[in-house]
């Protein structure tokens, strides 16, 4: 039943009219053509599929076609993993009813996360905390609005004591990010991405909003 609930939910989204967002298409064919992300491409929310030398331009996703057959597989392994956490088909009906009621139809940055939160809670439940710390690094990676869940997660092993398992934690979620910041020292680029992710995301950013 879970896989027809899958093709339902495919067939859906594949008759919804689509609507990807620009920057997935202009931000990697920038980045693929020598621009350099936080320098001469301004945007305080960078996500790695964007700036990474292995992007969604270099990839292939480069028109509306392949970002809808992406949106469609990313929904997919989403609804797998529901049903692998849950264990019920009830699950699965019920992300099929409300997915496309939520502007599913749509392809934006947000939809990526559930692959790395999904998993994530799924080695938490298990115990297994560097697992569980290294697809969340890779999600903030991705997108660093996850930054609030991985303190949460820090905070709640760090009450219950679980020192061990906090270090584990720690040392996994950090690698992603330890990587990623080492590439942009290699840019030259490295004050640019701290000007606008902390500074400019927590001055002009916030009191703008």
């Amino acid at each position: 039943m879970i896989i027809a609930l899958q093709l339902l939910h495919a067939l859906i989204l594949w008759i919804l009219e689509f609507a990807p967002y620009p920057e997935l298409f202009i931000y990697p064919y920038l980045a693929s053509s020598g621009f350099l992300p936080y320098r001469d491409i301004l945007d305080q929310h960078f996500p790695g599929l964007m700036f990474f030398p292995l992007n969604f331009f270099s990839l292939g996703f480069r028109d509306p076609l392949s970002f809808k057959l992406l949106l469609i597989l990313v929904v997919t392994l989403t609804s797998v993993w529901i049903y692998k956490i849950s264990r019920s088909r009830l699950g699965g009906l019920f992300y099929v009813l409300w997915q496309p009621f939520f502007e599913g139809n749509q392809l934006w940055l947000d939809i990526f996360l559930p692959i790395f939160t999904l998993p994530a809670f799924y080695f938490f439940q298990l115990q297994k905390w560097f697992l569980t710390g290294l697809f969340l690094g890779l999600g903030v990676v991705f997108k660093q609005t996850l930054v609030p869940l991985v303190a949460f997660v820090g905070l709640t092993l760090l009450l219950r004591r679980r020192f061990s398992a906090l270090v584990k934690f720690s040392a996994a979620v950090l690698l992603p990010s330890l990587l990623m910041r080492l590439y942009f020292y290699k840019l030259g680029i490295l004050g640019d991405f701290w000007f606008w992710t902390i500074k400019f995301n927590l001055s002009v950013f916030a009191a703008s909003g």
